[in-house]
């Protein structure tokens, strides 16, 4: 039986039915998987939740603060050993990653490497960073993509093609399919009723709260949506750094609701009674709970967004605007305004909610594997 280990530097909650699910997949084609991961950086967002299987095994990163960076240790040398595939995150701060494309260590397996191709985020003081990324990237002997445009951008660094996976990145919907079929008009009404909401213009941002995110941006649109809907009511799920911006306002505004942190079906209801999803500054796997609840999603053009931005497409199930805080507010004003339309992109998100599934992820990533065992 052939050993596959991932290397993970935290494992968020929303990994592990992908993980589970892939264990299960490989265990099917006689190989075996191995999961390691740690904790993350102290009062950051995403949380490391705990994986109890055999196969998992938590170590103790270590984070290193030097000046203008910061990098992580993740000790889990010995627990290499026998492993025929590696499959690392591909990320400068990950020390670990170095000896082994260097092929200082466990020279004998095959390596891969999981993740963006570039980083999405990047600034223009960061370009020497994404210099050593790109020097990384060619080094391994596997590439397991995002999306198709982590893919292009590794074919661009003259990455060979028939070695690249594109994973098609999604999470387990099924919980929050099922709970949002499940939820009543009652329900709904008690929480608007707790929450002080009598109209049907509620809107939802569901993630975590930290400086991508541009809440700020969020907040002002918001106000020039409320002057033209009187009804309008937005709805903040999540928690993070930058949550108490959504607190204050909380306390200026009555239509400004920060309910916390929920997390798999127990969001339905927020989703349910909401008719848009507002997320202006970084998107990623956000928008895969946008297509399986129906509420279309409304982003800005930037540069920070994640690969799965890809995944929308513009008036057909989700909006993407120009980067104003007036153009996002005035695409909200005219969605909420337009029955038709929310008609229209519903229809769009319930096709690629049956497209971008954590069913196809497995697959296409179990099928990557099998490929990169024998390259």
């Amino acid at each position: 039986m052939k050993k596959v280990t991932i290397i993970q530097r935290i494992l968020p909650h929303y990994r592990i039915s992908f993980f589970e699910r892939l264990f299960e997949k490989l265990q099917a084609r006689n190989i075996a998987l191995q999961l390691i991961y740690g904790q993350e950086y102290p009062g950051t967002v995403p949380r490391t939740f705990d994986l109890d299987r055999t196969w998992s095994h938590r170590v103790n990163n270590k984070y290193i603060r030097l000046p203008g960076a910061k990098v992580i240790w993740q000790p889990c040398i010995k627990t290499l050993r026998n492993s025929d595939l590696i499959i690392l995150e591909h990320s400068n701060q990950l020390l670990l990653n170095y000896p082994l494309v260097l092929r200082l260590l466990r020279r004998n397996a095959r390596l891969a490497y999981w993740g963006h191709g570039k980083n999405m985020q990047a600034l223009g003081k960061k370009r020497f960073r994404e210099i050593i990324k790109k020097w990384t990237t060619t080094r391994v002997d596997w590439w397991f993509t995002y999306t198709e445009l982590g893919r292009d951008l590794v074919r661009g660094f003259g990455y060979p093609a028939d070695r690249i996976t594109v994973v098609q990145n999604s999470i387990d919907t099924r919980v929050l399919a099922d709970a949002i079929d499940s939820v009543d008009e009652v329900v709904i009404n008690r929480i608007k009723q707790r929450l002080g909401i009598t109209g049907d213009n509620v809107c939802i941002f569901c993630g975590g709260m930290y400086p991508d995110k541009w809440l700020d941006f969020l907040l002002r649109a918001c106000q020039k949506i409320k002057e033209r809907i009187p009804d309008f009511h937005m709805l903040f799920i999540g928690s993070g750094p930058e949550e108490e911006k959504v607190k204050k306002a909380e306390e200026q505004f009555s239509w400004v609701h920060c309910v916390g942190p929920v997390y798999d079906g127990d969001r339905a209801p927020y989703f349910v009674m909401s008719k848009a999803a507002l997320m202006p500054g970084l998107v990623g796997l956000g928008i895969i709970d946008s297509f399986v609840s129906g509420v279309p999603l409304f982003t800005t053009r930037n540069s920070i967004h994640s690969p799965e931005v890809q995944y929308l497409e513009d008036r057909i199930n989700g909006i993407m605007t120009e980067c104003s805080e007036n153009s996002f507010a005035s695409a909200v004003i005219g969605y909420l305004e337009s029955s038709d339309l929310q008609l229209e992109l519903k229809e769009g998100c319930a096709v690629s909610a049956a497209t971008f599934t954590l069913d196809n992820m497995v697959n296409n990533y179990a099928e990557g594997i099998e490929r990169a065992l024998v390259v």
